[in-house]
C-alpha cells in the first residue's frame, strides 16, 4: 500500500471515530461504533479499557471477520480486568507511567489478568491473527489516566507516525471515558467530540495547504473562543515557511527565531508534542523580544506543536487578551487537533511530491 493511502486511511479513521463518539447515545454504543471505525486501520485487534480503582477493566474490542476461536476468546477477554499491582504487565506500565509501551512478551501481557486466561488459547489467538506484539497506550482526560488502548500488531515495533496516530485515538476515547467517570461533564465532552468530527472532515477533504490551515483556524476559533489564532509551518531548521492567521506576524516571526536559535529545545518540544501555556506568571520564560511583541496584545498564549515529517513542522498558536485558565478538556482537544493537522498536512505534502514526480 502506498504511504499516501495509509495516511488517507488514518485520516478516515480519526474522522470516523470522532463522528461515532459524538453521536452515540451512551458509552457502550460509543465504544462499539468508535471501534468499528478503526477497523480500516488494519490492526488485528484493538481493545479499550477503563480505569476502575486499582484495576483496568477491559470494555470492548474491534470486531471484524473473526474465526470462532478468536471471537470466543475475545468475548471472554472482555470480561476480565488487569491488576495495577502487577508491574511486569506492559499495559500496567503504560497506565502507571503514562507512556506508550510495546511488548512481544505474551506471558507478561497476561500477568495480573483476572479471571486467568489459558496461555495455549492466547497463543492460538496470536497465531490466527498473525500477531507479534501489543502496543499499550494510556487514555487520558484532563491530564489524568482514565483508561487504556491496547493495539495488537503484526510487527514488533511501530513508527513515530503510528505512535502519534494511536495517541490521537486514545485522546479521543479519553473525551468519552473521562466524562463517563464524571457524569456532570458529559455535555461539554460531547461538544468537544462534535467539534473534532467537523474538524476531521474538513482536514480530510482539504485540497490545498491554505484551505486546510484557514479551515482549521475558522473552526477552532469559533469553538474555543480565542481572541487570536494562527498556524505557522516551519522547515527542519525552524525557519518560518508559511503563516496563516490573525495573530500579529511579528509574534510568529520572533517565535520562529526563538525556535531557530534553540534547536535542542525545539526538537524536544516537537518530538514530545508538548503543549505550552504562557500567562502572566510564566511569560518571563520567553525571550525578551518575544515578550515585548506579546505585551499589550495578549495575556495568555498557547502553543500546540504539530510535527509533520522530517522536513516540516507546524504549530498552532492561540491567544487570549485576558488571563485564561484553560480547561483540561480543551488541552486534550488541542492535542487531538494538532495530530489531525499533522496528518492532513502530511497527506497534502505527499500528494505534492507524487504530482511533482509524475510531472
Amino acid at each position: 500500500m502506498e504511504h499516501s493511502e495509509i495516511v488517507d486511511k488514518r485520516l478516515q479513521a480519526v474522522s470516523g471515530l470522532a463522528r461515532a463518539l459524538s453521536s452515540a447515545p451512551n458509552l457502550r454504543e460509543a465504544l462499539r461504533q468508535g471501534l468499528a471505525e478503526l477497523t480500516i486501520l488494519g490492526y488485528p485487534y484493538i481493545v479499550v479499557g477503563k480505569l476502575e480503582g486499582n484495576r483496568i477493566r477491559l470494555l470492548d474490542f474491534t470486531r471484524g471477520r473473526l474465526q470462532n476461536l478468536v471471537q470466543i476468546f475475545l468475548d471472554r477477554f472482555i470480561q476480565t480486568s488487569v491488576s495495577l499491582d502487577v508491574e511486569e504487565n506492559p499495559l500496567v506500565q503504560a497506565v502507571l507511567h503514562n507512556r506508550v509501551v510495546v511488548s512481544t512478551d505474551l506471558e507478561a501481557i497476561l500477568k495480573g489478568v483476572s479471571p486467568t486466561l489459558p496461555l495455549f488459547m492466547s497463543k492460538a489467538v496470536w497465531e490466527v491473527g498473525g500477531i507479534k506484539a501489543g502496543v499499550f497506550v494510556p487514555v487520558t482526560y484532563r491530564g489524568k489516566v482514565v483508561g487504556s488502548l491496547s493495539v495488537f500488531i503484526t510487527g514488533t515495533e511501530i513508527t513515530p507516525e503510528e505512535e502519534a496516530l494511536l495517541k490521537t485515538v486514545a485522546d479521543q476515547f479519553g473525551l468519552v471515558l473521562g466524562p463517563a467517570m464524571e457524569t456532570e461533564q458529559g455535555v461539554g465532552a460531547s461538544e468537544q467530540m462534535r467539534f473534532l468530527g467537523i474538524l476531521s472532515e474538513l482536514v480530510m477533504n482539504a485540497r490545498t495547504e491554505d484551505e486546510l490551515l484557514s479551515g482549521v483556524i475558522s473552526q477552532l476559533k469559533s469553538a474555543c473562543g480565542a481572541d487570536g489564532l494562527g498556524i505557522a509551518v516551519f522547515d527542519k531548521e525552524y525557519d518560518l515557511l508559511k503563516y496563516v492567521g490573525d495573530i500579529p506576524k511579528e509574534i510568529i516571526e520572533k517565535t520562529a527565531r526563538w525556535f531557530n536559535s534553540n534547536p535542542a529545545l525545539s526538537r524536544a518540544v516537537f518530538e514530545t508534542r508538548s503543549l505550552m501555556i504562557y500567562d502572566e506568571s510564566s511569560m518571563n520564560l520567553l525571550p525578551e523580544d518575544l515578550q515585548e511583541a506579546i505585551s499589550g496584545y495578549a495575556k495568555t498564549i498557547v502553543q500546540v506543536p504539530a510535527p509533520v515529517n522530517g522536513a516540516r513542522s507546524a504549530m498552532i498558536i492561540l491567544a487570549w487578551k485576558e488571563s485564561q485558565e484553560l480547561p483540561g478538556v480543551w488541552q486534550d482537544t488541542f492535542s487531538v487537533v494538532a495530530n489531525t493537522v499533522s496528518a492532513g498536512l502530511l497527506r497534502l505534502y505527499q500528494a505534492e511530491g507524487e504530482n511533482a514526480k509524475a510531472g
